[in-house]
C-alpha cells in the first residue's frame, strides 16, 4: 500500500510559515520606506538647490532693474518709484510664498502610509 502524502501540517510547520509570512511582508514594508526616503531626500535637495537658484538669480536681477529703473527718473520722483518697487516686490514675496507653500503640501512617505493602512484592513478583515 502507497503512503498517503495528503496529511495536513503541523502546528510549527504552520507557526514557520507565518511567521516567514509576517517577516517577508515587513521586509517589503522596510524596503519602501528606504526607497522613499531616498527619494525624499533627492526631492529635497533639488528644491534646495532651486530655492537657492532662484532667489540668487532674482535677487540680482531685481537689484539691477531697480537701479536701471530709478536713474531714468529725476532725482525728486526717485522716492515714489523705489516706493512703487518695494510695493511690487512684496506681491512678489507674496506669491513665491504661495508656490513654495504648494511645493511642500505634499506629504512625504505616502506610498507607505497607504501601504501601512492596507495592511491594518486587511488584519482587521481576518478578525
Amino acid at each position: 500500500m502507497a503512503a498517503d502524502n495528503n496529511h495536513s501540517p503541523g502546528l510549527m510547520t504552520l507557526v514557520s510559515r507565518l511567521a516567514c509570512t509576517g517577516v517577508g511582508a515587513a521586509r517589503n514594508r522596510l524596503e519602501l520606506l528606504a526607497v522613499e526616503w531616498q527619494e525624499e531626500r533627492l526631492r529635497m535637495m533639488h528644491l534646495l538647490g532651486w530655492a537657492v537658484g532662484f532667489v540668487f538669480a532674482s535677487v540680482l536681477a531685481g537689484l539691477l532693474f531697480t537701479a536701471t529703473i530709478l536713474f531714468l527718473f529725476r532725482e525728486d520722483l526717485r522716492i515714489y518709484v523705489a516706493a512703487g518697487f518695494t510695493v511690487l516686490y512684496a506681491l512678489g514675496a507674496v506669491g513665491a510664498w504661495i508656490g513654495l507653500r504648494g511645493v511642500l503640501k505634499r506629504e512625504p512617505f505616502t506610498d507607505s502610509l497607504d501601504q501601512a493602512r492596507k495592511d491594518r484592513d486587511w488584519i482587521e478583515s481576518l478578525k
